[in-house]
């Protein structure tokens, strides 16, 4: 008799088709209710409210496509076992029948004994944001309002619902205490005007500048409607609250209207105010305009705001008027972004005061926008007391600087600080322009040699060989004093002190320029770079008519250059015949060697 297996051994191989079946089976699921399996992996309704409503309402949709036709084929009478066998779709199936308004689904759903609606929350959150007057209703009448707070209520209603009715019942519901002021400023988002007015002389103060700021960014009608039915609305039962909330909403526009370059809105609130003080222009929501370069609105406030008065605005000098000020940081602006346009406006009706110009120059100077600075040096020119500042700004760019140099007077001399600050600062292209001009109009002998002098020491310790090269070639190689080799060697800047010593070399003194460089104190300054030290020494290596073999070996010794004291022992540079002059230099080297710790170096002289 075959031996039966027991029920927990039993193996039974599933096609493809069949295996999520039976996996569904075993969890409890009849094959109906298999494509509402997913929706029990969504988070419920009142997870998500009320800070992601977009996700619910697409969650709401999918189930939707699913549950409709599900519920054509088996009713409702259904959903009782859909909720014993997948309890998780209580509150989906609730949120179902609440959003798309199936009252025959409601009711059933709050039939006796059970009543879930009663224990699921934000059921009225969902309701709102479906649009259901019926459903809202009925959930208010039953109470059912478990988690529903009325400020997020009142916010969904106001973004999503286009009628007044649904927010008048639901005002009436809650408490007077609920805020409100979060609900208008969404409607205001909307452009909902009807719910705008209706809610908006209810609101806190604190509310009115970022309700007004989503209103001024609708067409002007829109402004005009908000500002205009809200007056109406309050002058029907107080006129001097009227008054006074209508100023404060004046106020409020005017602001969002110059920050946002709103011109249309700013003029027709200047029109249309009885009260100057009811539109007062706050300077720093100009300074927001003059920073984006908006000389439509800098215009508009100057033209139609500043000269409202009998006597018209003038501008003085920055420092003392809060308005000039404002002007002349939009010329620094417009300078330092290259919009010449603005600062061709500002100079125009700025041209009893100075100081604009003025601030457009160095700015200019500064920013290195040559098409402003050539034209504000033809509007203004230059005085000569300030071309020593205005040089020293401009040593980053060589064309305003070319520009400034073609202010210069004949007389004028270029004064030796600002070759230095050059030299240190300034770039290539601009050092070698204001060197030429300093060079063909400086006179003096004496001040040219000092300032060849005090240059080539500066430049030589930038890393800039093109700059050296460029103004040795002007001034000749009898221009690199020991001080500028002294420079160039102690800054460790090999390639400057290679082309110093190739120029030197190939001078009309060639031996002298040679024994300048094969000296000990040269050395000395080079000592901190080995790169730098070992071109010297090497260099001087091949001058076998300035430099002696006895000196060579001292300082490749004293450096510790095995290298050197190898190719020099090799070399036998001494007479071969004159043993005792190579005795003297091994002991010279020897002793130079002991002198300066160079154990290296007496060790190699001893096995050799």
């Amino acid at each position: 008799m075959p031996v039966t297996p027991t029920a927990a051994s039993v193996r039974v191989l599933l096609s493809a088709e069949l295996l999520p079946l039976v996996g569904c089976f075993q969890d409890g699921f009849y094959d109906d209710m298999l494509p509402l399996a997913p929706f029990r992996l969504l988070p419920p309704h009142h997870v998500l409210l009320p800070y992601e409503t977009r996700t619910l309402v697409t969650n709401l949709d999918k189930l939707h496509a699913v549950l409709t036709p599900w519920l054509r084929v088996h009713t409702i009478s259904r959903v009782a076992r859909l909720f014993e066998i997948m309890p998780r779709m209580v509150a989906h199936v609730a949120s179902y029948a609440v959003y798309l308004n199936h009252m025959d689904l409601l009711l059933a759903l709050d039939s006796p004994p059970s009543s879930l609606l009663s224990t699921l929350p934000n059921l009225l959150d969902v309701a709102v944001l479906g649009k259901s007057r019926l459903v809202v209703d009925y959930l208010l009448d039953q109470q059912y309002t478990r988690g529903s707070d009325g400020e997020d209520v009142l916010g969904i209603a106001a973004e999503h619902y286009d009628g007044m009715d649904l927010v008048q019942r639901l005002l009436a519901y809650f408490p007077r205490s609920t805020d409100i002021g979060p609900a208008v400023v969404k409607a205001a988002a909307c452009l909902n005007t009807d719910i705008v007015c209706l809610l908006l002389p209810s609101v806190d103060y604190l509310y009115i500048a970022p309700i007004m700021s989503e209103i001024v960014s609708g067409h002007i009608d829109v402004v005009r409607q908000v500002i205009q039915d809200t007056y109406n609305a309050i002058d029907a039962y107080d006129n001097e609250r009227a008054i006074a909330f209508d100023a404060t909403l004046r106020r409020a526009c005017m602001a969002s209207a110059v920050q946002r370059g709103r011109i249309d809105v700013a003029s027709w609130l200047l029109d249309t105010s009885d009260d100057d003080d009811d539109v007062i222009v706050d300077v720093e929501d100009v300074y927001e305009a003059a920073c984006c370069g908006d000389v439509n609105m800098l215009r508009f406030v100057y033209e139609k705001y500043l000269s409202r008065s009998d006597q018209p605005f003038q501008f003085r000098n920055p420092n003392e008027c809060e308005w000039s000020r404002v002007y002349d940081d939009a010329m620094k602006v417009a300078v330092e972004k290259g919009w010449l346009y603005v600062v061709e406006w500002i100079a125009l009706v700025s041209k009893d005061e100075p100081q604009f110009l003025t601030t457009g120059l160095y700015e200019g100077m500064r920013n290195g926008h040559g098409h402003v600075v050539k034209w504000i040096l033809e509007m203004r020119g230059v005085d000569v007391a300030e071309l020593s500042s205005l040089l020293h700004i401009a040593r980053s760019n060589v064309y305003v600087l070319d520009l400034l140099i073609k202010q210069f007077p004949d007389s004028y001399c270029i004064p030796l600080d600002c070759l230095r600050d050059y030299a240190v600062h300034g770039s290539a292209q601009a050092m070698v322009s204001l060197w030429d001009t300093w060079w063909s109009r400086e006179r003096n002998v004496g001040t040219r040699t000092q300032g060849t002098h005090d240059v080539l020491v500066l430049v030589v310790t930038r890393r800039d060989v093109s700059l050296v090269k460029a103004l040795v070639q002007r001034i000749g190689p009898e221009s690199i004093s020991d001080a500028v080799l002294d420079a160039a060697v102690g800054a460790g800047q090999l390639k400057t002190v290679r082309l110093l010593v190739e120029t030197l070399v190939g001078g009309a003194t060639p031996d002298e320029a040679k024994a300048r460089i094969a000296s000990e104190g040269l050395l000395a300054h080079a000592a901190p770079h080995a790169d730098t030290l070992r071109y010297l020494i090497e260099m001087a290596s091949t001058w076998q008519r300035v430099v002696t073999p006895c000196w060579l070996g001292r300082v490749s010794a004293k450096y510790g250059l095995v290298d050197l004291e190898r190719k020099l022992v090799k070399g036998d540079q001494a007479p071969p015949s004159d043993k005792k002059v190579q005795s003297w230099v091994a002991m010279a080297v020897e002793e130079a060697a002991v002198a300066h710790d160079q154990l290296d170096v007496v060790a190699y002289l001893h096995d050799h």
